[in-house]
C-alpha cells in the first residue's frame, strides 16, 4: 500500500532513536543525582541542578518539567534543614530527629526518583513547595 501512494515505510513507522534516548538517560540521572553534592558543597543540592536546568530546559519538555521538580523539592528540603538546624538550639535533644528526618527523607525520595525517572521517565516528589512554577504559553 505504501508503494502505491509513493510513502516510504520507514515514514509510518515511528522509531526513536537509541543513541537519543541514551543522551536523555544521562541528562535525566544528572540532574536527578546532582542534589547529592549538598553533602559536599553547602546548597549545591539546588545550585547544580539548576545550573543543568538552564541549560537543557529549552531542548525538551521532559528536562524543563522534572528539572522544576528537582529544584522545587530540593529547595524545599534546604529550607526545611535551615528551620530544623534554627530549631535545634533552643531544643538540642529533640529536634535531631527533626533534622535526621529531613536528611533521610531526601535522600530517600531522591533516590527513588533517580531509578523512577532512568526506568519510566517519570518523577514524583512529594511535598514541594512550587518555588519554580510552570511557565504559561
Amino acid at each position: 500500500m505504501a508503494v502505491g501512494i509513493d510513502i516510504n515505510v520507514d515514514d509510518l513507522i515511528v522509531l526513536e532513536n537509541p543513541k537519543e534516548e541514551t543522551i536523555q538517560r544521562k541528562w535525566m540521572l544528572l540532574l536527578h543525582a546532582l542534589p547529592f553534592f549538598g553533602f559536599i558543597i553547602p546548597f549545591a543540592n539546588v545550585l547544580f541542578p539548576i545550573f543543568v536546568w538552564i541549560h537543557i530546559a529549552e531542548d525538551n519538555n521532559i528536562y524543563d518539567k522534572q528539572g522544576r521538580a528537582v529544584i522545587n523539592f530540593h529547595s524545599t528540603i534546604s529550607l526545611l534543614f535551615v528551620l530544623s538546624l534554627l530549631a535545634f538550639f533552643p531544643f538540642p535533644g529533640m529536634n535531631f530527629f527533626g533534622t535526621a528526618a529531613v536528611v533521610l527523607y531526601g535522600i530517600i525520595v531522591t533516590i527513588v526518583n533517580i531509578f523512577k525517572a532512568l526506568g519510566s521517565g517519570t518523577c514524583n516528589y512529594p511535598l514541594s513547595i512550587p518555588f519554580l512554577k510552570k511557565k504559561h504559553d
